[in-house]
């Protein structure tokens, strides 16, 4: 079965999936065993793997650690080209919906596509849209776009009335 597969399971019988955000930069690597070990046993139904801003250089290492321990699928929630792992179950292929800026709209797509299929590496479309949050977010900063605001039940896109 595939990941997509998976989660598309997970969303008929439950209603809803419980997927977990990791940020490569911000693990405890010393605990992660027994971390993934706690999402393991607690109704997580898959790992995101990934960040906006990626400082550290391990992020196959990081994805390998993870996959060694984790029971449920492991998905790349790429902040860019470099961060791709053959050693993940899947990648989210993002296109980020909620702004002008055209590199993470397709560009980075366009520049991952090659390295996928030579993975081998399954991709689940994705459209990424941004939501104000009350304070700039580094995703925010780095694809040059500002989040959505919600008001009355419709979207409103900053800036404009």
């Amino acid at each position: 079965m595939s990941t997509f597969e998976y989660l598309m399971r997970v969303k008929r019988e439950k209603g809803a999936g419980y997927l977990l955000l990791l940020d490569p930069d911000r693990l405890d690597r010393k605990a992660l065993a027994a971390h993934i070990h706690c999402l393991n046993a607690n109704g997580v139904d898959a790992i995101l793997v990934g960040s906006s801003f990626l400082l550290s250089n391990d992020f196959d290492q990081v994805v390998e650690q993870i996959k060694k321990e984790a029971k449920i699928p492991v998905i790349i929630f790429p902040g860019g080209i470099y961060q791709i792992s053959p050693k993940a179950d899947a990648i989210l292929f993002l296109s980020l919906l909620s702004g002008r800026n055209s590199e993470f709209l397709i560009g980075q797509q366009v520049k991952a596509a090659p390295i996928l299929r030579d993975y081998g590496l399954e991709s689940i479309s994705t459209g990424y849209l941004l939501v104000e949050s009350g304070r700039p977010t580094t995703v925010e900063y780095i694809s040059n776009t500002p989040g959505w605001q919600l008001f009355c039940g419709y979207w409103n896109r900053i800036g404009t009335e």
